[in-house]
């Protein structure tokens, strides 16, 4: 019999939402490096699908509450900002 761990699956789906807001907000940063980019398309399309019902379903399972206007604060960090504050040490393995 498969022992299934809560607390290792809601890891998983925190991470799969990390590395689409992580995909969000490389995308707006190279939109604002671009000569006629697009940024503020970046975070209404961040911003729709995280009000989306495959995204509130997603944070569900991971146990998270997680608001558009959050998704549009961290979309809008700088690159190495971002990285800097989403960077997991080893404590947290």
């Amino acid at each position: 019999m498969m022992d299934i761990d809560a607390a290792r699956c809601r890891k998983l789906f925190a991470s799969v939402l990390l590395a689409v807001l992580d995909d969000f907000n490389a995308q707006f940063n190279k939109e604002l490096g671009r000569r006629r980019g697009n940024p503020e398309g970046v975070l209404h399309s961040a911003s729709r699908y995280f009000r989306s019902r495959d995204a509130r379903f997603l944070a569900a399972l991971a146990g998270m509450e997680i608001g558009p206007a959050q998704v549009v604060s961290a979309v809008r960090l700088p690159r190495d900002e971002y990285k800097r504050l989403t960077n997991k040490d080893d404590r947290h393995a």
